[in-house]
């Protein structure tokens, strides 16, 4: 054989070892370090080199913030119609005395986009989610705050504008003000649990430094269930949802505080083995719409609902069990779903809608005064401040603009939704692209807007620029301060 051809093969040989992967869209990542339960094992597995590139990537990435001038919070929360950044919860002695748990669920790309196929007999999206969609609380015309899962993550559990604080200089530094913090001062045990890795944007190593109890990813998973197949995102979400079930029955002088991260429904899209799909039948619209390859819409819509019926069965096994009564459930989309083409301009809001469903217990609902309103409009912001007020008592918290969504009278300042690519309030979205055009909901459906525009009222586009910079203005402040 050639010399030139032994050389050419070598490289293939090489290339493929050093990717994992021929076949595979994702080859191997820092995510695929974490093969144990034992972290001193783990740090062995990069070689020097790889290592050195992950340390410049981060390098690249990071972001040095600096101080911010005190003076200009009193205008920003002026231009942006907010009289704080802060919120409260009322002094309530019954939530006092009797902390509910309460679970969060940020699940991977359960958008409304594809939600919107749903469609019995012939198509089942939800699984054993939907009967709790129909006695509980859901709200729909309901936006994520970013486009991502990092972005949408900090967001939501650091209140922050900014997705790599972890993998910056700032990742040893504890971050005030999060929902972890608020929960842990309150008295609960905060848990982190994800059938994914907890090396996805070193997040492990930094809940360890906001103070989280107990974190927990795939190798936990795989070791306590015998588990030996894992995807490139993960093992099945229905792990994590068990694991955090075994949770809730262990005896515990404490509230729990636990937060699920779900990997399943990723591409590349695959059902989990075992798992026996209900119904689904790709219409000629999403087949028009879906840019899923080779898996075809059939395993992309099959995966989405192992997802949800995966969630639902969780949320069965909760209310069932003797925790349920004083258990909380709250559960959204990180996203939209991936791989789903922008098709109609009246479809825009429906675009980055992500449902927000919410469990109450009725002990809970017997103890707090609250108003279900399915219309209003909401996004990741409100989330939180809803959380606390059903769970805490006499509470400040960072707000940024988040209001209870439950709330008896609606808050009508902090009554928008907000995601990096849009606005939405009660009546108009606006592309945050295009500040100026205004397109009104569609009077015959609640999720879709005209398609012709209007000129934004006056002062309008003002508040939208002032709240995104009032986004980033407060984490300046909470990670280096005033000036």
């Amino acid at each position: 054989m050639p010399a030139f051809l032994i050389s050419i093969l070598a490289i293939i040989l090489i290339y493929t070892l050093i990717r994992g992967s021929m076949t595979s869209r994702y080859p191997l990542r820092r995510n695929n370090a974490q093969v144990s339960v034992i972290e001193m094992l783990n740090k062995t597995v990069p070689n020097g080199s790889i290592a050195f590139a992950w340390a410049l990537s981060d390098f690249h990435k990071n972001k040095e913030l600096e101080k911010v001038p005190g003076n200009e919070l009193h205008e920003l929360l002026k231009q942006a119609n907010l009289d704080s950044l802060y919120g409260k919860t009322p002094k309530n002695d019954w939530l006092a005395e009797n902390k509910p748990n309460v679970i969060f669920c940020l699940m991977e790309s359960m958008g409304q986009n594809m939600l919107t196929y749903d469609h019995l007999p012939e198509t089942d999206l939800l699984g054993s989610l939907r009967k709790h969609f129909q006695k509980d609380f859901v709200f729909r015309r309901f936006i994520s705050e970013d486009i991502h899962t990092i972005q949408s993550f900090s967001a939501l559990f650091f209140i922050s504008p900014i997705p790599n604080l972890s993998t910056s200089m700032l990742s040893h530094e504890k971050l005030p003000d999060t929902p972890f913090e608020n929960y842990k001062k309150a008295g609960y045990k905060t848990i982190f649990v994800t059938p994914g890795t907890k090396t996805w944007e070193k997040m492990g190593d930094y809940l360890k430094v906001q103070g989280i109890d107990e974190i927990y990813d795939q190798t936990d998973l795989m070791d306590r269930y015998k588990l030996t197949d894992v995807s490139e995102w993960g093992v099945p979400d229905e792990y994590a949802f068990r694991f955090a079930n075994e949770w809730l029955e262990k005896k515990s002088e404490q509230p729990l505080f636990i937060v699920i991260l779900s990997v399943t429904n990723h591409p590349p899209f695959a059902v989990p083995d075992g798992y026996k799909p209900l119904p689904v039948k790709p219409t000629p619209a999403l087949k028009a719409r879906g840019d899923f390859g080779a898996q075809g819409e059939t395993i992309v819509m099959q995966t989405y609902q192992y997802a949800t019926n995966a969630l639902g069965n969780f949320i069965d096994r909760v209310i069932s069990s003797k925790e349920g009564d004083k258990t909380i459930i709250a559960a959204t989309g990180d996203h939209k779903m991936q791989r789903m083409k922008e098709f109609l301009l009246r479809e825009q809001f429906n675009e980055y809608a992500v449902p927000f469903y919410l469990h109450i217990p009725e002990t809970v609902k017997d103890n707090v005064r609250f108003k279900y309103d399915p219309r209003r409009i909401g996004s990741h912001k409100d989330i939180m401040p809803t959380l606390y007020h059903f769970s805490l008592s006499d509470k400040e918290y960072l707000a940024v603009g988040g209001r209870n969504i439950m709330a008896t009278v609606d808050d009508q300042t902090r009554a928008f939704g907000y995601n990096v690519e849009l606005w939405a309030d009660e009546k108009c979205v606006y592309s945050m692209r295009n500040l100026q055009a205004c397109f009104e909901f569609d009077p015959d459906d609640p999720y879709m807007t005209l398609e012709t525009h209007k000129k934004v009222k006056s002062g309008h586009e003002q508040k939208m620029e002032a709240y995104r910079k009032l986004l980033q203005w407060q984490i300046r402040a909470r990670v280096k301060g005033v000036y």
